[in-house]
């Protein structure tokens, strides 16, 4: 469900009453319980007005589905959510295990990789080990693992994430607005059935990263950039300007004060970075495996994942999400156990964050086991 300071009966803005009562009825779209939330200030309005394209809108777009509803299953709407996850490790793992039961997300952890254990004669064309740092090349390795893992079950689809990663307690709620702007996005013709609640010609759905940019705003140039957006005006669950990454801060991402406040983005993917959480379609999967491995490998595994959407090689069809649906979350206690890619400088930190996620699941958890209401951040 959604949680926020006031009573409202429909924050997820569908196009059809019938869907908006599945919903209901659901459970995902009910009365709000959080508490203190700055969000938009006021609830948004209980109309189509509040879930926008920017851009021509095609006739073809799809404007609600009953296929939208996948997206609140245990699994996502895909066949897996899986983890990648060092064996030791087990903080992570404990953190996240307890973060999904208390959200409905059933998780597949898969055992991640170091460097090390990557031989010689297992390095892709193109790699060299000594300029690639041990860490990317063990993170590589066991992302790789897992959308072979795709391949050889032929799943439809399935999300990956990192052990380190944090989500909004409205999640689901989120997610059931990003299928609306990524139909949207992939012109899914209006009144089809998709097999998947995102639609189905989508090869990557790039949920959490730590900066991304629209396509008209990557430099070298796009040709023929999408310059069409799905924007969700009023969210609650997106920070204040204050509390979000954005270029005007020199970090290179989408110059959200451009915007009127509180507005997220379902976009084609222009450029991103960082391989926190993504999504494969069955085609996705063998498009991976085969660019990042089989045919070579020329840098880390989140800027090739970047290059792939950019230049949409092998005609990848790339949906991204502004700002980010999931970020790596930071506990209290040392900040060296942070990264185990990188070494983060040790000190102790005294308060958990994760930054973009305004209703922390991760920070919340104290909350949600005693039946409280969440606490934003901010």
């Amino acid at each position: 469900m959604f949680f926020r300071t006031f009573p409202v009966i429909t924050f997820i803005v569908i196009a059809t009453a019938s869907i908006t009562g599945l919903l209901i009825s659901l459970g995902v779209v009910a009365q709000f319980r959080g508490t203190g939330a700055k969000g938009g200030g006021k609830p948004p309005p209980g109309s189509e007005s509040n879930t926008i394209p920017l851009g021509p809108r095609p006739s073809t777009g799809k404007q609600g589905s009953s296929a939208g509803i996948g997206v609140t299953n245990a699994t996502l709407g895909f066949e897996k959510v899986f983890v990648l996850n060092l064996e030791e490790r087990t903080d992570k793992r404990d953190s996240l295990a307890l973060a999904s039961s208390l959200t409905g997300i059933k998780l597949d952890f898969r055992k991640g990789l170091k460097g090390d254990a990557v031989i010689d004669k297992a390095l892709p064309y193109g790699v060299d080990r000594k300029t690639m740092d041990p860490g990317m090349l063990g993170s590589w390795r066991g992302h790789m693992n897992i959308v072979r893992t795709i391949v050889e079950d032929n799943l439809s689809s399935a999300l990956i994430m990192e052990d380190d990663i944090d989500w909004d307690v409205n999640l689901k709620a989120q997610l059931l607005q990003f299928a609306e702007g990524s139909n949207y996005i992939l012109n899914t013709p209006s009144g089809s059935q998709p097999h998947s609640p995102y639609g189905d010609s989508w090869d990557l759905l790039w949920l959490g990263s730590c900066n991304s940019q629209f396509q008209e705003d990557v430099t070298p140039t796009i040709e023929s950039p999408d310059l069409r957006k799905w924007a969700i005006k009023d969210d609650p669950t997106v920070p204040d300007l204050a509390h979000i990454g954005r270029s005007d801060k020199g970090d290179g991402s989408v110059n959200y004060t451009a915007y009127p406040e509180h507005t997220r983005f379902v976009h084609r993917t222009g450029t991103g970075i960082c391989s926190f959480v993504y999504a494969l379609s069955a085609s996705g999967a063998r498009k991976f495996l085969y660019s990042m491995s089989v045919n070579g490998l020329w840098g880390t595994y989140d800027n090739q994942m970047s290059q792939m959407c950019t230049k949409q090689s092998l005609g990848m069809q790339c949906v991204h999400v502004s700002p980010t649906l999931f970020f790596s979350h930071r506990p209290k206690g040392r900040t060296g156990g942070d990264s185990d890619i990188n070494n983060p400088e040790d000190f102790i930190r005294e308060k958990a964050e994760t930054q973009n996620i305004v209703f922390s699941t991760k920070i919340n958890a104290e909350r949600l086991i005693m039946g409280l209401d969440p606490l934003p951040q901010w």
